[in-house]
């Protein structure tokens, strides 16, 4: 099987997309919930449940980048 290299997302690409995908999620639907619960200590769930993600992005392109030649899935 010929793979095409073009088509390949770099670890920059990769990190960025998740980190949007991330933020639009997240500013749109979480705030809103946490705030019908919590009132006004809803920003310290907010940043506490954002920890969590990008502890996930940074592993997820620490694996990209030490281990290029293979999938993630």
């Amino acid at each position: 099987m010929n793979i095409n290299r073009d088509n390949e997302l770099t670890e920059m690409q990769f990190t960025l997309i998740l980190i949007g995908s991330m933020m639009g999620v997240g500013i749109l639907s979480l705030p809103n919930d946490v705030i019908k619960i919590s009132k006004q200590d809803g920003w310290i769930s907010v940043l506490l449940g954002s920890v969590y993600p990008l502890y996930i992005v940074f592993i997820a392109n620490y694996l990209g980048k030490n281990y290029p030649k293979e999938n993630m899935l």
